[in-house]
């Protein structure tokens, strides 16, 4: 099925709403998929598995903590995952994107579940930032300058034990390495139906049940329905 990046966008804030994410973190995951659906990647998949754990969780998904200069998952009973989720830690690098300003600088993160997810806030800081950006893990490289994308392959797998961003400065290494990613022909984003359908299980979660005090405060056709 085809959805317009439009819908991308705010299916999936919505869904992330219905999960229990909080307002500004749904809407960057949702920014996050359309970016990821515009240039013809896999959206979807990773976008359900990790909202399917935040679920989960019901909603209270634990931040990462930093450890010797290590982002980890928080520890504890109530953490269902050993592992990060690119849900927080997509937004945490455009938190910390000031200090990736420095030459040299890095990021790095313990094991992290669907770590292609952080692309699209790589390749926003790379931008805000005027600098070249890496994101890798093992067995691949993503580089990131002036909005131009490169890797190494498209292989993404459900889990990468560490995660690392760095600071290229003003070039990529040697000639910028790797295949150009271009942005898909038509401006949408393929997803299966049984995908779909999760989303919009979640979507319905942010629906108001029908009463007459909604009714009477003016949501819908009001207490008469004469259409």
């Amino acid at each position: 099925m085809m959805l317009s990046l439009n819908e991308v966008e705010s299916t999936v804030w919505k869904a992330a709403r219905g999960t229990g994410l909080a307002w500004g973190i749904a809407e960057e995951l949702g920014q996050a998929a359309r970016w990821m659906a515009a240039h013809g990647l896999d959206w979807a998949q990773p976008v359900v598995t990790c909202l399917a754990e935040v679920e989960r969780a019901k909603g209270h998904v634990s931040p990462p903590v930093l450890i010797d200069n290590v982002w980890q998952p928080t520890t504890g009973s109530a953490v269902l995952s050993p592992v990060l989720s690119p849900v927080l830690c997509g937004p945490l690098i455009s938190d910390l994107a000031f200090q990736l300003a420095e030459a040299g600088a890095a990021l790095s993160f313990g094991a992290m579940a669907r770590p292609n997810l952080l692309l699209p806030f790589v390749a926003r800081a790379a931008e805000d930032l005027a600098i070249g950006l890496s994101l890798s893990w093992a067995g691949a490289e993503w580089f990131c300058l002036g909005g131009e994308i490169r890797y190494t392959t498209l292989e993404f797998p459900p889990l990468a034990q560490s995660v690392a961003i760095g600071n290229l400065g003003t070039g990529l290494p040697g000639a910028l390495r790797g295949e150009p990613l271009r942005a898909a022909g038509p401006q949408r984003g393929t997803i299966g139906r049984e995908l779909l359908e999760r989303l919009e299980n979640w979507v319905r979660l942010t629906y108001v049940l029908a009463s007459a005090e909604s009714r009477l405060a003016g949501a819908g056709a009001g207490l008469t329905d004469n259409d």
